[in-house]
């Protein structure tokens, strides 16, 4: 009876911590998707109005955001700003490298982020721009961007053409084409 109960109590607690670990991912909700459409409309109305610009869905938009920051026509206590940056950050990444966004459910709670298709390996621009601009608007968008896509640089996938990484190609002899190559014996 005690051996049963102490099995029972073992696999409940092993099946907890499997539970803890697990990652789920979403399709953003019809909600998420009208939020997200106001807080794109929110970056495109300061561009329109202060420089003329709208967004384009591509890597302009961070040409634009950098100029909207660096216009100061944002403080550091216009929070639903900083969200509709991560936005359109988020966005960039769609644009450029095919990533989705997606509805990120851990044992921490609920958020969305950028993720890479077919895998668990995301970004969450939205906090990414938050966090940075809940202390100062002065930043370098395309610095943020690239730290966003050195994060999941390992994650990517390769294709068949890629280039090597130059550690790996560096630490190959270069051995001209028509070279006969000996080995020693």
């Amino acid at each position: 009876m005690l051996r049963t109960l102490l099995m029972t109590t073992f696999l409940a607690a092993t099946a907890q911590l499997a539970h803890a670990d697990k990652v789920e991912l979403n399709e953003l909700s019809w909600i998420d998707q009208k939020y997200f459409e106001k807080q794109r409309q929110v970056i495109d109305d300061l561009g329109r109005e202060n420089f003329g610009q709208r967004l384009r869905g591509g890597p302009d938009d961070l040409k634009l955001m950098q100029r909207i920051l660096d216009g100061e026509k944002i403080t550091i206590f216009d929070t639903d700003t900083h969200k509709a940056f991560g936005v359109v950050l988020g966005d960039v990444y769609v644009a450029e490298h095919g990533w989705q966004w997606r509805e990120y459910k851990d044992k921490l709670g609920r958020t969305r982020g950028v993720c890479i298709p077919k895998t668990e390996h995301c970004v969450f621009p939205l906090s990414m721009m938050s966090r940075r601009l809940r202390v100062t608007t002065e930043l370098e968008m395309t610095e943020i961007y690239q730290r966003g896509l050195d994060f999941l640089a390992e994650q990517m996938p390769k294709t068949p053409y890629s280039a090597e990484d130059e550690a790996e190609a560096k630490d190959e002899p270069q051995i001209p084409r028509r070279a006969i190559v000996v080995p020693f014996r």
